[in-house]
């Protein structure tokens, strides 16, 4: 007996859906394999304040196969504070976004903020090193300046290290950082693991992509925002390291070895590869001036930096072994300065 439209259609939804839920499922235990956690226990380490700002929960933890994370009752990633400051202590403030929390670290002790803690308290055991990583993912300026108020008291920072860079070159120019994930995108592994790959694969530049660099009116911005977190911190009796912001690709690099380089920010910045590398020439330009002009040190990290993918997780966040080399690159630049 032949079935009827109605119940044919309702066979192929029902097969379909099926079908789909069982690909699902199948990425779901894909991505929590990569990563020993899913997607949903990452979501659960962060916290939306009133002002819509995204932040790290306090205590939140996140114990996966390839990165353990611990958040501190400050908000931070890393251990905490010494309850009272020691007499003989220095503390050093580290801003950012994803590249000072350090994504790819697999855990608390091997981001670049605890590599300048250890390497630093090496070279001066006179002194109790406390380095506070203040990173957030997708973090701005303006978040780590509310932070920074808002704990100054509790944590009494001798320094500050500051190293801000993508996200508010994307703020600037779009006026909004990217799109959190939500929706079906993240109900969904399916979709997440389909446009991980998409953007995996070196991407076809849209050509109106070509040609998007900072302009001056938002180079100003840029400054502005830079100068109000080293004023807050200055205020404050708080000295201030500036650090050029890293990438892995080298400024000349031209084709697929720039794409490959920039991957990650031609994707955040909506750029192409030789715009990105320009408007990275520019922003850490206008900070080494900033620098200059304030009379603060500057670390150009930027040059330092190896372009070897054994230092790089992506093109955007260094790897363990990177962010070794930059812990050991800002101790210098510490040591330096005269300051402890």
């Amino acid at each position: 007996m032949s079935l009827s439209v109605s119940k044919k259609i309702a066979f192929a939804t029902v097969t379909t859906v099926t079908f789909v839920l069982l690909l699902n499922g199948l990425a779901w235990v894909t991505e929590r394999g990569k990563e020993g956690v899913s997607f949903e226990e990452k979501e659960a380490m962060y916290q939306t304040t009133e002002k819509g700002r995204r932040t790290l929960r306090p205590g939140a933890e996140l114990h996966g196969a390839k990165q353990q994370v611990n958040v501190n009752s400050i908000g931070f990633r890393g251990p905490e504070l010494a309850e009272p400051k020691p007499e003989n202590g220095y503390r050093i403030w580290c801003v950012g976004g994803s590249t000072t929390f350090d994504i790819w670290a697999p855990d608390d002790t091997l981001t670049w903020p605890a590599k300048l803690q250890t390497h630093l308290q090496q070279r001066r055991r006179d002194r109790v090193i406390e380095v506070i990583n203040a990173g957030i993912p997708g973090e701005l300026m303006a978040g780590s300046r509310d932070d920074f108020e808002k704990h100054f008291a509790k944590v009494q920072p001798d320094a500050m290290v500051f190293y801000h860079g993508p996200n508010d070159i994307r703020e600037v120019m779009y006026k909004g950082p990217p799109p959190v994930i939500e929706g079906l995108d993240q109900q969904m592994a399916l979709l997440r693991g389909v446009r991980n790959a998409a953007q995996r694969k070196l991407p076809e530049i849209p050509p109106e992509w070509h040609g998007r660099r900072l302009n001056s009116h938002q180079m100003i911005l840029l400054e502005n925002t830079v100068m109000e977190l080293i004023n807050a911190a200055r205020s404050r009796g708080v000295d201030v390291l500036i650090v050029s912001h890293a990438l892995q690709a080298e400024n000349d690099a031209i084709g697929d070895e720039a794409l490959h380089g920039v991957a990650e920010v031609t994707l955040l910045l909506q750029m192409a590869p030789d715009d990105v590398l320009h408007t990275y020439r520019d922003y850490n330009g206008m900070l080494r001036g900033i620098a200059e002009r304030e009379g603060l040190p500057f670390a150009d990290l930027r040059e330092r930096m190896p372009s070897y993918e054994r230092f790089w997780g992506d093109s955007l966040h260094f790897s363990a072994l990177g962010s070794d080399v930059a812990g050991r690159f800002l101790t210098d630049a510490f040591i330096e300065t005269d300051w402890l």
